[in-house]
């Protein structure tokens, strides 16, 4: 896994976007269906209820892309606290929304640049569509702007683009697998897409497990407690 500050350099991913890294497939399906199984009951929940507020929202312009980019971001948050070994609470689905501004342009953006490929011989488009997979994850994970994220996304995810489309394949299998059984299972292939999705971006770019702020004051809190003592440190 890579070790990455977090801080919205796109430099800092330079080691990904100019140079050729292993794409482990069994891996990332693997660790994705680990991290469904830490909290399967929540993350069903959660797309279910995701499904039915797309719904309402699918038709607003420019407004139902940033619902939906939130939400997925929400859920990469989540993924990212389970990877940690945190606790997770329901809320913690929704807090793709504190990013609102960057979702709302970022998601439209792409919608755009997206569709003007697909209208140039659709190749483009397919292209675009794939190569901007991780611009979520970049911008919640990775703290960085909507254009800086895309443009990250687009140099990393083109090293190895076509393991990226394979990978659209795997998706396919599991969705029908989750269609097969009486429909229904179609809740559970859903987010155990997602959980792979997120174990793709950490395996490839790797995850910040940085102290929130409230850790940091918590931390100073109780150290000005210690008297000095620095053996609970560790």
């Amino acid at each position: 896994m890579a070790n990455i500050i977090y801080d919205g350099k796109a430099s800092n991913y330079a080691h990904l976007t100019e140079q050729m890294y292993d794409f482990e497939l069994g891996n990332y399906v693997s660790r994705g269906w680990e991290i469904f199984k830490a909290n399967a009951g929540l993350m069903i929940g959660f797309v279910i209820v995701q499904g039915f507020i797309s719904g309402f929202t699918a038709f607003i312009p420019f407004i139902g892309i940033a619902v939906q980019c939130c939400l997925s971001a929400g859920f990469y948050l989540t993924c990212q606290k389970i990877s940690n070994g945190e606790y997770i609470e329901f809320g913690d689905f929704f807090k793709g929304f504190d990013h609102f501004k960057e979702m709302l342009f970022g998601g439209n953006v792409m919608l755009i640049m997206v569709f003007i490929g697909t209208l140039f011989f659709f190749f483009p488009g397919l292209y675009l569509s794939i190569a901007y997979g991780f611009m979520i994850p970049l911008i919640v994970l990775g703290k960085m702007p909507f254009w800086e994220a895309m443009e990250t996304s687009r140099k990393i995810i083109t090293k190895n683009w076509f393991m990226f489309f394979i990978m659209g394949f795997v998706y396919g299998g599991i969705a029908l697998l989750g269609l097969l059984a009486f429909g229904i299972g179609i809740w559970v292939a859903m987010p155990v897409i997602l959980c792979i999705q997120y174990a793709m971006y950490e395996g490839i770019v790797g995850v910040s497990n940085d102290f929130s702020q409230e850790q940091i004051d918590e931390i100073g809190t109780n150290n000005s407690m210690w008297d000095g003592d620095t053996t609970m440190m560790k």
